[in-house]
């Protein structure tokens, strides 16, 4: 599905979770976003891939139990972890939580 963005659209019109997590514990969005995909990981939280899944294991230099915009974050790719924390609050806002 990485690199693939017109996948995800098909993946979640069909029914197919986009928060499906490999033998790492990672989700296609921690992925995307670890490799700095930024359309990959755009397309994937706009089709409601969950932003609020932590990493299961760590994996290179990117430790357990992070968000994707942690990831973001610490490997410098800025511009996606603040599109992340904005689909973040997105999601709070319609939660009603802060």
């Amino acid at each position: 599905m990485l690199g693939y963005s017109w996948a995800i659209m098909l993946y979640n019109r069909f029914g197919f979770s986009l928060d499906f997590k490999d033998c790492t514990g990672w989700t296609a969005l921690h992925w995307a976003v670890y490799h700095g995909w930024r359309g990959t990981a755009l397309v994937l939280a706009n089709q409601r891939a969950d932003v609020t899944l932590k990493t299961e294991k760590a994996t290179g230099e990117v430790a357990a139990g992070l968000l994707a915009k942690d990831i973001a974050i610490n490997l410098d790719h800025q511009l996606i972890a603040r599109e992340l924390a904005n689909a973040e609050k997105r999601i709070h806002s319609k939660s009603g939580s802060v």
